[in-house]
């Protein structure tokens, strides 16, 4: 991927208001993953007795699955650890939007279901479950936020996030997932503000992308990329590992940077040197999970993708 310190700060105008895209589906997550690792102290309304549990998802499972517990619902127990992880939103939010070049903002969460499932049912299966505290933040997100809030159908929080702020001509996409910066726009990594607004422009955001075709993104997303060398790629290229990471990645495409016809003949070279006559299907079936479109409803399509449309 392209270096932050190499992304123009000079296009964002500090002075300007701009509308904050949030994909706010790892700012959730967080706030549910943190109140997850304390132990849960329940109390019941009606007999003030008090359980403790080793966790919030562990509470949820002993009313979900303990012949004890379905005799209760959530409503029935005061729990502080769902008004800590409210309050944890609120507060992350609210740093976040102090700002002053925030003149508005959209918050998009994923919703249940999402296409790259369907092409590849091991998408994201490496990961933990989510606690259940996620399920409960998300209902409050979407009631407290209703008209800030955007549930993607049947796609990534980001899918929707990006089309929409590249949709806007006062956008600026707020993330921490590296798949969005395949694209062309202006950008603020929520995660780490000090960086600042940066403008990734078309040949860093096609460089970024090139690199994700390579090296898939195994440890989030479960997508191998090109996970194995071949003889011939590494007769090619004098590549010695055994599969492209990022830094194979990046020497592939060092001496093509800057250059988007130069990138796309190497990453297709890459492919035939090492799926053969499969290496459309491969290139397809990479790029179908790591592609993030500018526009809805659009996904990514090998033979455009061969003649650079």
């Amino acid at each position: 991927m392209t270096p932050v310190s190499e992304y123009d700060k000079t296009v964002f105008n500090p002075n300007k208001k701009y509308h904050l895209h949030i994909d706010a589906d790892t700012l959730l997550f967080s706030c549910a993953v943190v109140v997850d690792k304390d132990r849960c102290l329940v109390t019941h309304k009606s007999s003030g007795r008090k359980k403790e549990f080793e966790s919030f998802t562990h509470f949820m499972q002993f009313l979900n699955e303990d012949e004890k517990g379905k005799k209760f619902t959530v409503k029935d127990f005061d729990v502080p650890a769902i008004g800590f992880a409210f309050s944890n939103f609120n507060n992350k939010l609210n740093d976040l939007l102090q700002r002053t070049w925030i003149g508005d903002y959209t918050l998009y969460l994923g919703g249940k279901t999402n296409f790259r499932k369907d092409i590849y049912p091991e998408y994201k299966a490496n990961r933990k479950s989510s606690p259940a505290m996620r399920s409960v933040l998300f209902d409050y997100v979407c009631l407290k936020y209703k008209s800030k809030v955007v549930v993607s159908d049947n796609r990534e929080a980001e899918d929707d996030c990006l089309a929409c702020a590249l949709a806007d001509e006062s956008g600026v996409i707020g993330y921490c997932d590296k798949d969005l910066t395949g694209q062309s726009g202006l950008f603020f990594n929520y995660q780490k503000p000090e960086d600042g607004v940066y403008f990734i422009n078309k040949e860093q955001a096609f460089y970024n992308l090139c690199c994700q075709l390579l090296h898939g993104d195994r440890t989030t997303d479960n997508i191998k990329g090109i996970d194995f060398v071949s003889k011939s790629l590494k007769e090619a290229y004098s590549i010695k590992t055994k599969s492209v990471g990022k830094g194979t990645a990046r020497k592939l495409l060092e001496d093509c940077i800057g250059d988007i016809d130069l990138l796309r003949e190497r990453v297709i070279d890459i492919y035939k040197h090492s799926y053969g006559d499969g290496w459309k299907e491969a290139l397809q079936f990479t790029g179908s999970l790591v592609y993030i479109s500018p526009r809805h409803n659009e996904f990514f399509d090998v033979n455009r993708f061969i003649i650079g449309d």
